[in-house]
């Protein structure tokens, strides 16, 4: 790999984006970033463009950017607080630009604007890669937030319950998507792999194991019954009163995600020679230690 293969990736300054750009740099590919935060990566290699993907047409693009051999499409709003599908419209029109919940159904429609652009262009190579829930230091507030109940002991387990999710650890997502760019051969165009690790996590479990490297207990346990109540009452009461934000942090929405258990498959990606794969305690390990220096900074 060299400088003179330039890759444009959009939402470079977010979780995922800053991450793989440093791993393609790590790799000696040049990056141009386009976010509408400010950089977060200061090398050689890299050029931020500070603008949102939104406020730009196809033309003026191309203007910013100039000729690149290959785009990772990362730009999106990620949280689950939209009340309206025009609240997501970054996750629609960027990827027309570019080209469980109405973020959910963004991404969807986002998905089909993409295959109706390129299902007719064989002279372009394309790929969607669909991330998991992504992990690791470096994480989102809403991460940081729940880091911060479980360390001060208000975050509860739901008893009887085993939850098993697919996750991705964040270098070994990025090492995929690398995987998934620079050894393309192995996948076919225009199909569709998710981003995550072989092994899914049970949560409760993965909890359990983060607690011990943040050096406190364990969370409590509650009664599933008990919980799902409260969360009823909770949503019940917020609405009642016009909240904005419901009083406390479990809701319906949220109770059913963390009881249900969702697994993908990516066996071309889990083969591939070309990833060296972060394991598990080395992620909780790192993950804690930075989270922990997060918050001493904080303090």
């Amino acid at each position: 790999m060299n400088s003179s293969f330039v890759i444009l990736v959009t939402g470079s300054s977010g979780f995922i984006g800053a991450n793989l750009c440093q791993h393609l740099h790590a790799l000696g590919v040049a990056v141009i970033g386009l976010d509408r935060l400010p950089a977060k990566i200061n090398h050689p290699l890299y050029h931020h463009i500070q603008h949102d993907l939104l406020g730009l047409n196809a033309e003026e693009l191309l203007n910013y950017t100039g000729r690149v051999d290959a785009i990772i499409h990362l730009a999106a709003r990620t949280d689950l607080d939209g009340s309206h599908l025009l609240d997501y419209n970054t996750n629609i029109e960027g990827v027309r630009l570019i080209s469980d919940s109405y973020y959910g159904l963004s991404k969807v429609l986002g998905e089909v604007c993409f295959s109706s652009i390129f299902s007719d262009r064989p002279d372009i190579r394309w790929i969607i890669f669909r991330p998991t829930t992504v992990w690791g230091p470096g994480m989102s507030h809403h991460y940081q937030k729940f880091f911060r109940l479980l360390v001060s002991r208000k975050y509860f387990h739901i008893g009887r319950n085993m939850c098993l999710k697919s996750y991705s650890y964040i270098d070994n997502a990025s090492s995929q998507i690398c995987d998934l760019l620079f050894n393309s051969a192995r996948y076919v165009s225009g199909s569709t792999h998710y981003v995550c690790d072989e092994n899914p996590i049970e949560i409760s479990q993965w909890i359990n194991d983060l607690s011990i490297r943040l050096g406190c207990a364990r969370p409590l346990v509650m009664p599933k019954a008990m919980m799902f109540i409260l969360a009823f009452l909770n949503d019940t009461l917020s609405s009642f009163l016009r909240l904005k934000k419901p009083l406390i942090p479990l809701t319906r929405r949220r109770y059913f995600n963390i009881t249900s258990s969702y697994l993908y498959k990516s066996p071309l990606l889990w083969s591939s020679p070309e990833i060296d794969y972060v394991p598990y305690s080395t992620a909780i390990k790192e993950t804690a230690s930075w989270f922990l220096s997060l918050a001493a900074n904080d303090t």
